[in-house]
């Protein structure tokens, strides 16, 4: 099945999303995984919500470093140090909605390996500083 998003075809992509940037605040910069990605590249997504639930950019970002994971579609980087901030923050804070209480980091390393069969994330790995992308 095909749907039109932002004047393009696209496949629905089934995505564990993992919160957004800042916290709780809906309809902004979404932090997300693919279930099922068939890459060896253990990452997550990163998208802004435009005018009508277009996207202005999206990304994405490698697990083991603070690097990009540019493919496919995916060429954007986050448009500037601001945001970059924006998102360790996020991902180091605590996630209220978890029932461990565990920070955005964690749930997102757990629905990468809960989503993504093929490489398991380390469940205890350091998050990098993300405010350094590459």
């Amino acid at each position: 099945m095909k749907i039109t998003i932002d004047e393009r075809d696209e496949m629905i992509v089934e995505t564990a999303r993992i919160g957004w940037v800042p916290v709780n605040e809906e309809k902004g910069i979404e932090v997300y995984v693919h279930t099922d990605d068939a890459g060896k590249t253990p990452h997550f997504h990163v998208r802004k919500y435009g005018r009508n639930n277009n996207f202005e950019w999206e990304t994405c970002i490698q697990y083991q470093n603070a690097d990009y994971f540019l493919h496919g579609r995916y060429k954007d980087k986050l448009p500037d140090r601001k945001t970059a901030k924006e998102l360790d923050k996020m991902l180091r804070s605590v996630n209220k909605k978890s029932r461990f209480k565990e920070t955005y980091w964690q749930t997102a390393i757990d629905e990468w390996n809960r989503n993504n069969s093929d490489v398991e994330i380390d469940p205890d790995i350091e998050q990098p500083d993300y405010t350094k992308l590459k």
